[in-house]
């Protein structure tokens, strides 16, 4: 049995999470059905995507995952406490597909007090954070 993933995030092509897909079929670029809001975390690493906000339209990816092995993405992504899965419809060439998404759980202890709304992860945003993650661990002294 085969599934739908919609990946938003860092999951993305050329984003620094896209190893975990790479074996998977691209379908094109998708957006979803219904309206959520998405932010980037506190260091705008990676981005948090919120079901219970109903304020735009969420941009991303779909990829076919074969024998839909989802369970190793789960694990990624720290189910059930930092995200939780959830099947949606989303837009993709025209057509309205069943697909996994991930929000954030309300379990999360991770921050995204930036509360800058966002509808699509932007390579921009993942180069800003690496970078500014490299300086606070400089500053905390990992490195």
């Amino acid at each position: 049995m085969n599934c739908y993933l919609f990946a938003y995030g860092s999951m993305k092509k050329d984003f620094i999470n896209h190893s975990r897909l790479i074996n998977e079929k691209f379908i094109g670029n998708a957006i979803t059905k219904n309206k959520y809001n998405m932010y980037p975390d506190s260091l705008y690493l990676f981005p948090y995507a919120i079901e219970n906000e109903k304020v735009q339209h969420l941009k991303g990816e779909l990829y076919l995952l074969e024998n839909c092995d989802i369970k190793n993405i789960d694990i990624f992504e720290g189910v059930p406490n930092f995200y939780y899965r959830k099947l949606i419809s989303v837009i993709c060439n025209d057509v309205e597909i069943k697909a996994y998404i991930y929000f954030r759980a309300f379990s999360n202890p991770n921050s995204f007090e930036n509360q800058l709304p966002i509808d699509s992860w932007k390579k921009e945003f993942e180069d800003f954070g690496v970078k500014l993650s490299e300086i606070f661990n400089v500053i905390k002294g990992d490195k």
